[in-house]
């Protein structure tokens, strides 16, 4: 079979335009045009918001003109690379990968975009465009601080998975070069992810036989990203608490950027609204599967399906989460989320 039929029947079925519970096809020989017809359909199909962020890169053009002053930047990157393997649970997982990526690549070009659309030349400042699905806040960058300084506001059990990749001893990437403004970057990332993983529920519900592999594909999907929600927000929050005892100038001029506090409030409430979302989803999956004869039990460390005394478990990061949680709901933390204006 040549790999472009391949491709389509792979379409036809995964999309779930050739109706529910079909044979896979063997998608391991997609070449990489292929791959990336099925990386579009499927997210123009399930996640149009994830589409829109790749169809914006890639139309984004590579030479702007930002108020007379002539910016070039690199094209779309092949987003294809973050699909690392082809089967079709894979891909999907894959997806939300490309989701993520892709949301930094927008929110970067595409405030050049803004800028010469607006006529504002750049003058060394740098600017970040937050994109939230529904339209995108253009931002500029005030004086920041690098993450690692605020490290002694974290005690060990604060220090989850991303911590030592954002905060310390963090290399240098954007969240740790471009300060408060790379966090609210990185944070927008996983909330675009994530959604973009929540939008494929109805794939896994219509399109998929309901096993407990299959929903434990669609649950690892989600538990990878959800908790990053109170991770940022702790990151952001603890970032200006740090901020206003040990650089008050830095503290001054974030506090000022309203357009920055605009940008994290719609981003934190849009995360939360999400992880909430996935929460209240899980019961009527649990429902289904207990309905089916099997066992379905979760803790704050793993999620366990099974039936006849073999069970399959996985983690689902509630620990973290709910310690996270815990922390934030302390006075210090809503002072400022109060001082943000997100509460």
């Amino acid at each position: 079979m040549r790999t472009h039929t391949l491709a389509l029947l792979f379409l036809l079925l995964v999309a779930g335009l050739a109706g529910a519970r079909q044979p896979q096809v063997d998608v391991s020989r997609l070449d990489r045009a292929d791959l990336q017809s099925a990386v579009d359909e499927l997210l123009r199909t399930y996640s149009p918001t994830g589409w829109d962020i790749i169809d914006h890169c890639r139309r984004c053009p590579t030479t702007l003109d930002c108020g007379g002053v002539t910016v070039k930047i690199n094209s779309c990157p092949d987003y294809t690379a973050y699909v690392r393997s082809r089967t079709p649970n894979s891909i999907i997982a894959g997806l939300i990968d490309v989701v993520h990526e892709m949301t930094h690549e927008y929110q970067s070009r595409i405030a050049y975009a803004m800028l010469a659309e607006r006529g504002i030349k750049p003058r060394g400042e740098r600017y970040h465009a937050y994109y939230f699905g529904e339209g995108t806040m253009l931002v500029r960058q005030t004086a920041v601080y690098r993450t690692a300084e605020m490290q002694g506001l974290f005690p060990t059990e604060l220090r989850t998975v991303r911590f030592p990749i954002y905060i310390f001893p963090a290399s240098d990437n954007g969240a740790q070069i471009d300060g408060i403004y790379g966090l609210l970057d990185e944070y927008n990332a996983y909330y675009l992810g994530t959604k973009a993983a929540l939008d494929f529920l109805p794939y896994y519900r219509d399109s998929r036989a309901s096993t407990p592999e299959d929903w434990l594909s669609f649950f690892d999907n989600m538990n990878r990203y959800y908790f990053a929600q109170v991770e940022f927000r702790l990151f952001i929050l603890n970032y200006l608490r740090y901020a206003k005892a040990h650089h008050p100038d830095v503290y001054a001029g974030i506090m000022a950027n309203a357009d920055f506090r605009r940008a994290f409030y719609t981003v934190d409430a849009g995360f939360t609204k999400l992880v909430r979302n996935y929460f209240a989803a899980k019961k009527p999956i649990f429902a289904q599967l207990r309905s089916a004869g099997y066992t379905v039990s979760e803790d704050d460390e793993y999620l366990r399906i099974g039936k006849n005394g073999a069970y399959i478990g996985h983690s689902n990061f509630l620990r973290a989460y709910n310690t996270l949680t815990a922390e934030l709901a302390k006075p210090a933390y809503r002072e400022v989320m109060s001082a943000l204006g997100a509460e």
